[in-house]
């Protein structure tokens, strides 16, 4: 069984859902470390959220605690990120 898979099972139906948009600067986080992390980035961004460690010597480990706080391991497990750096799941941003 995947993480992605696993962390699906883990959340409730009757959980509402998360129609959280990150920021341009959220997203690029998420893609730096999915990069970095390789194919099981999900666990290891979930595993540091849970653990708290976001490596504070980052310049992007307050874009990701927004991340878990915002939209947290339900919105985690909606997203996918391909190996060009393309993020899916996310819809666009409603302007303001």
């Amino acid at each position: 069984m995947t993480f992605s898979k696993w962390l699906q099972q883990c959340v409730h139906d009757e959980d509402p859902p998360v129609d959280y948009v990150p920021t341009a600067e959220e997203v690029a986080a998420l893609v730096l470390y999915a990069k970095r992390h390789g194919a099981r980035w999900k666990e290891d961004l979930w595993v540091d959220w849970y653990h708290g460690r976001m490596g504070l010597p980052d310049p992007h480990g307050p874009a990701l605690r927004r991340v878990r706080n915002r939209g947290g391991p339900r919105w985690l497990a909606s997203i996918s990120i391909d190996p060009g750096g393309r993020v899916q799941g996310i819809p666009p941003r409603a302007s303001r």
